[in-house]
């Protein structure tokens, strides 16, 4: 099955949007410079060592903790966070394969109704080619995209009335894995 045989209507969510504390665990596993793991177990050293040797290094710690890992977040979140393949996960959305691409429509409370209902703000686009891989989890698919940068986007299976549906989809990101890595074959090998 090619990405582009998949029915468009049957593979929608229903509309869902992940947490923050989710979000920033997704975002800073993948972003997150090699350096400010290091400053988080020289934290823990240092709480460790000021509970054991001698306060000063508890104080050496929480400066680690202060001082270097407020930029290094800063940096996940302005050169990651706000590109539009990450803030997708952050607003409420609904998945679909339409055309042959993903499609990601995004909503935003209606401001004019008093039941507080979502209205559709625009659809984001992803080629077959954009999504660069997957990740299949207990409870939800984490789908890799790159486009103009790189993000990630999160499709929990529990939002899919129909399992089938959910397993249609992720077969199209297998498939869109495919094309992505054919094609880079192709590239590389010109």
């Amino acid at each position: 099955m090619k990405p582009t045989d998949v029915k468009s209507s049957a593979e929608t969510s229903n509309v869902h949007r992940i947490g923050a504390g989710r979000f920033a665990r997704e975002l800073f596993r993948r972003f997150a410079p090699w350096w400010m793991w290091v400053a988080v177990a020289l934290f823990a050293a240092g709480f460790i060592l000021g509970l054991a040797v001698d306060l000063r290094w508890m104080i050496v710690g929480f400066m680690i903790l202060l001082v270097i890992l407020p930029p290094a977040l800063a940096f996940c979140y302005y050169s990651h966070a706000l590109c539009r393949e990450c803030f997708i996960n952050t607003l409420p959305h609904t998945v679909t394969v339409a055309d042959g691409s993903l499609a990601v429509s995004l909503y935003v409370r209606d401001e004019d109704s008093d039941d507080g209902s979502l209205k559709e703000l625009r659809t984001e686009y992803f080629a077959p080619e954009s999504v660069t891989g997957y990740e299949l989890k207990p409870d939800s698919c984490i789908i890799e995209l790159r486009d103009r940068n790189r993000g990630f986007l999160v499709v929990p299976a529990s939002e899919f009335d129909n399992p089938d549906d959910y397993t249609r989809l992720t077969e199209w990101f297998r498939e869109s894995v495919a094309v992505a890595n054919n094609n880079f074959n192709k590239i590389t090998a010109s």
